[in-house]
């Protein structure tokens, strides 16, 4: 490299809107969108039955049961992290980062 030469990297960086990116987990769920549509769901059980047999990478993990039973606490989140964080204008929008 020659002295005085400087080389200088690009990074860019584009966030499409929310609902139209090609995520591989989309396609999970979409996997169980057809399940669903398919099966009559009236429990808690019974969706989770349809999640595990719409594919074998799909795997249902309840946060709660049918009778009201939590099994994971959950909080209002929004509250609790707006000390720490401001709200970003037009999330929902096109962002293309240079």
């Amino acid at each position: 490299m020659e002295s005085g030469r400087r080389f200088t990297q690009i990074v860019t960086i584009n966030f499409l809107t929310a609902g139209h990116t090609k995520f591989a987990p989309d396609w999970c769920f979409g996997l169980v969108k057809q399940a669903f549509r398919r099966h009559a769901v009236l429990s808690l059980e019974e969706l989770a039955s349809v999640v595990n047999g719409s594919a074998a990478v799909n795997i249902a993990q309840l946060a709660g049961d049918s009778d009201g039973t939590t099994f994971v606490p959950a909080g209002y989140w929004q509250s609790h992290l707006n000390q720490f964080f401001k709200p970003l204008p037009g999330i929902d929008k096109y962002h293309h980062f240079r």
